[in-house]
């Protein structure tokens, strides 16, 4: 993502970015310029230290920031509604264990269940995981064998992964 000259900030106001928000930022390296995009794990005048979407930690001083800015916590992904039901099935079947059909799925976007990660990356920073048969992630999909509003953190989780949209059993 290439950032314009007209949002860059100035380097002070990384002590004022908070632990779970999500910010693109461009940096001077030694061989150029790279863009970097995270959530903010710590912050202080500084700079800051991000997990990016691979789980990647990256610490940034400010003196290498040219460019940064707030963006949205989660991006929203493909619309969760033109998902195939039948792949999200056979996923909720290999979780779960047991038979789910196509008619039994709920389906929506994470940004639209989940307004905080910070439990999820303190979870990540304890070396924790979801426990097997809780969550399961392909591509931009994550399935989940409770109702999000049970499994809020595990959705988080699934955010930090790369995971945009979420998959559920609605009804057996």
């Amino acid at each position: 993502m290439l950032l314009s000259s007209k949002v860059s900030a100035p380097i002070s106001t990384t002590r004022h970015l908070v632990r779970g928000q999500r910010v693109s930022l461009r940096r001077q390296l030694a061989d150029g310029q790279g863009d970097l995009i995270g959530w903010v794990l710590t912050a202080d005048a500084d700079g800051l230290e991000l997990l990016d979407r691979q789980a990647h930690r990256h610490r940034v001083d400010s003196a290498q920031i040219l460019a940064l800015r707030l963006i949205p916590l989660i991006p929203p992904g493909r619309n969760p509604e033109n998902g195939d039901r039948s792949i999200l099935a056979r996923m909720l079947t290999d979780l779960t264990g047991a038979e789910v059909t196509a008619e039994a799925i709920a389906v929506g976007r994470i940004r639209d269940l989940v307004d905080d990660v910070t439990p999820a990356l303190d979870m990540i920073d304890a070396g924790r995981a979801p426990s097997p048969g809780t969550v399961l992630i392909s591509g931009e999909w994550a399935v989940l064998a409770s109702p999000p509003q049970k499994a809020h953190i595990w959705a988080a989780w699934a955010a930090l992964h790369n995971a945009r949209n979420l998959a559920w059993v609605a009804k057996m």
